[in-house]
């Protein structure tokens, strides 16, 4: 395999689309036609794995990520897509309030931005409620509940969880809402949620 610049201190399946989960591509081709999505955000990009191939699926791109060095190597392996790609560098909570009004629904959001000390999910979910959008969200490392094959993520305290982030998606959507886990996983197998409209 070829590195890009940077890229061999990363985990296993971090360049490769949802971190190797052929499942979730699966579920994210049937979200965008069950609600006929041309557009994502990614909040989150990393080194582009998973932006590649949403600019191979979907007509326009929205990649967010804090560190430059990871931005470039995203950039050059997306390179040319027929798609409308666009990558922005920064903090997602400083970043999406300038974007999100530009964001015309249906629109999928893909939040995996958690990373270091700083847990920014609450304010995204926030920012998103602010500008009274209902998007279809998944979130990455998220924990399945009796799925000790998932992994998910922890910040001190705070666990990827449901009854953690509820009462900020019921700012976003009331209760007119669907809520599932992911039930199959390959590659890294992490858990994942996806809320979206009724």
């Amino acid at each position: 395999m070829r590195y890009l610049p940077g890229e061999k201190f990363l985990m296993p399946f971090q360049d490769q689309p949802f971190n190797g989960d052929r499942f979730a591509a699966e579920k994210f081709l049937s979200l965008k036609g069950k609600f006929g999505i041309e557009t994502v955000m990614e909040l989150g990009t990393c080194v582009g794995g998973t932006t590649k191939w949403f600019s191979q699926n979907f007509k326009k791109v929205i990649g967010i990520e804090i560190m430059w060095d990871y931005l470039n190597i995203a950039a050059e392996r997306v390179g040319y897509s027929d798609s409308d790609v666009t990558f922005y560098e920064g903090s997602t909570v400083d970043v999406l309030p300038k974007v999100l009004k530009d964001i015309h629904e249906p629109v999928l959001m893909f939040i995996d931005s958690h990373w270091g000390e700083y847990n920014p999910l609450l304010r995204e979910l926030e920012i998103i409620a602010e500008h009274k959008l209902k998007p279809v969200i998944c979130i990455h490392d998220f924990k399945v509940p009796n799925r000790s094959d998932l992994g998910f993520d922890t910040y001190g305290d705070i666990v990827y969880e449901w009854s953690w982030i509820e009462p900020s998606i019921k700012k976003i959507y009331g209760d007119d809402f669907v809520m599932e886990y992911n039930k199959r996983a390959s590659g890294a197998k992490r858990g994942m949620v996806f809320i979206y409209p009724k």
